[in-house]
């Protein structure tokens, strides 16, 4: 297998920044990091071994993360209230575009995702998302289904208020003030989420979280870039309405332990795009344990496939 190579790339208005693995001449898999994940969230392991199956694996940094374009100036100063409120299961009308009240929503950063393919000069894909990415990726399939060969969601939902949510101690964490901003004290803080929002039966050594942390940090910390994707995600709401139009073979991947994204966020979309497939994994929660890489490595070749061409 050839060596990862790195670049940039101008989609939508911004620069991205991606990692290619395997031959590039192979079919094109991209794959969507969640809310203020870098793409090395994305195991190593993992698109290592999707390209050893014969695929180009491509990740990236969404914007306002690692080493892709920040938008400038303070987060969206209404972020708490509008958080609250859709924790409440409120439905908000929140204004979109620069200056407003968010900056872009996920039509925006799947835009971004098809712009990428368009400057690797890629005309179809297979497209995996996680959370927020996932989110990003079924919008992809559904709004510019010509572009996405089959879609993979991974630990994601249609975002509707209905859908059960976090577990109230993973909500009072995410609702509490962020630390002091040296690396040591974020990665301590970083390790204290993923302890509760990670796969109980596949747990994942402390030290080892700690050292992802830092390894983030190293690429970019952009101390906004968590505020405008959960501002985005708000701007979008719900959108299980738009599931009906994916035309790509669909699998829904979701731990029956999550404590962030709730199964039930899986069900939905599985019940909502056309003869999607769900699998449902058990002891999984919101991480990728390196237990389950070969678990997911599988499945998603697998679904590709057996995906026939549109």
């Amino acid at each position: 297998m050839t060596a990862p190579t790195e670049g940039f790339a101008h989609s939508n208005g911004v620069r991205l920044a991606y990692e290619q693995f395997g031959d590039q001449s192979a079919p094109a898999l991209l794959m969507i990091a969640g809310m203020a994940q870098q793409r090395i969230a994305w195991p190593d392991a993992l698109c290592e071994g999707l390209a050893a199956e014969g695929y180009r694996v491509i990740r990236y940094d969404n914007r306002d993360i690692g080493e892709s374009t920040w938008t400038p100036g303070p987060p969206p100063r209404t972020l708490g209230k509008r958080y609250v409120q859709a924790m409440l299961g409120r439905r908000q009308n929140i204004s979109v575009g620069p200056g407003k009240e968010a900056h872009y929503d996920l039509d925006v950063l799947a835009s971004d995702a098809v712009g990428l393919l368009d400057a690797l000069q890629i005309e179809r894909a297979h497209v995996v998302g996680f959370s927020m990415g996932g989110m990003i990726a079924q919008l992809a399939a559904a709004e510019h289904p010509a572009r996405v060969q089959s879609l993979t969601s991974i630990m994601s939902s249609p975002n509707e208020p209905s859908l059960p949510k976090p577990k109230a101690r993973v909500l009072m964490n995410l609702l509490k003030a962020p630390p002091a901003t040296d690396p040591d004290t974020l990665a301590e803080a970083s390790a204290d989420m993923w302890a509760l929002i990670g796969s109980p039966a596949y747990p994942t050594p402390r030290e080892e979280r700690i050292a992802a942390a830092h390894r983030s940090f190293a690429r970019g910390l952009n101390k906004t870039g968590l505020a405008h994707h959960m501002m985005a995600i708000l701007a979008t709401g719900g959108f299980a309405h738009r599931l009906p139009r994916v035309q790509a073979p669909t699998l829904v991947l979701h731990g029956d332990a999550d404590p962030l994204v709730r199964v039930e966020g899986g069900r939905l979309t599985a019940a909502r795009v056309p003869r999607a497939r769900l699998r449902v994994i058990r002891g999984m929660g919101h991480d990728f344990p390196a237990q389950l890489v070969p678990t997911l490595t599988s499945a998603i070749t697998g679904h590709i496939a057996n995906s026939p061409a549109l």
